[in-house]
């Protein structure tokens, strides 16, 4: 049976995390010059964009920021607001980690089936402004499949101008995703975020 570490991170540690993570890379940096457009993909990605634009922005980088929303079906279910997901909350809620741990490791099996199909439900991008920016950043929180952040990043590249987009997620959970993002923290990771159905406060 497949087991994966599962991590939980408060949003102070990921936020520690991050910046950790970026301070350690003057390289990342130097390539940004002075404007970056942030592309985060939703939900996640939101946050760990936030995080990352405030800990560039202490480094002199001008950045802006535009989301898209790029969904695969079983994130639709979880997600869709209404009883099922209120029921799920509630009984992850008493559930111990131990436990939770098992489904998320379970979960992860069922999605290693998964599929390519994924769609852009929503975009909020600045174009012109991207266009302008001498670098792009698209962020995520995990890859698992990679499908999301592969769908995403075609279709950054197939309407933008610019020629330097690269990619970061927190959390790569695969050995062999369809696509690697350029950084990322950990590796084979499950990551409970603050965001998590089954994260506690």
């Amino acid at each position: 049976m497949l087991d994966i570490n599962v991590k939980t991170l408060t949003r102070q540690v990921l936020k520690m995390e991050i910046e950790s993570y970026l301070d350690a890379r003057p390289y990342m940096i130097k390539k940004m010059k002075q404007q970056v457009y942030l592309v985060y993909i939703r939900n996640g990605g939101s946050l760990v964009a936030t995080i990352v634009e405030q800990s560039l922005a202490k480094q002199g980088v001008n950045v802006f920021l535009g989301g898209v929303t790029c969904r695969r079906g079983s994130t639709r279910i979880k997600t869709k607001p209404g009883l099922i997901s209120y029921a799920i909350r509630k009984v992850v809620k008493w559930m111990p980690y131990g436990i939770l741990n098992f489904f998320r490791n379970m979960e992860h099996l069922y999605l290693l089936v998964g599929n390519s199909d994924r769609t852009i439900l929503d975009c909020q991008i600045d174009w012109a402004v991207l266009n302008d920016a001498d670098y792009v950043l698209i962020v995520d929180d995990a890859v698992d499949s990679g499908y999301s952040l592969a769908h995403v990043y075609q279709y950054i590249q197939e309407g933008s101008d610019n020629k330097t987009i690269e990619t970061f997620s927190v959390t790569v959970t695969r050995k062999k995703p369809i696509i690697l993002p350029t950084y990322s923290i950990f590796n084979t990771v499950l990551i409970r975020f603050p965001w998590s159905m089954d994260f506690k406060k």
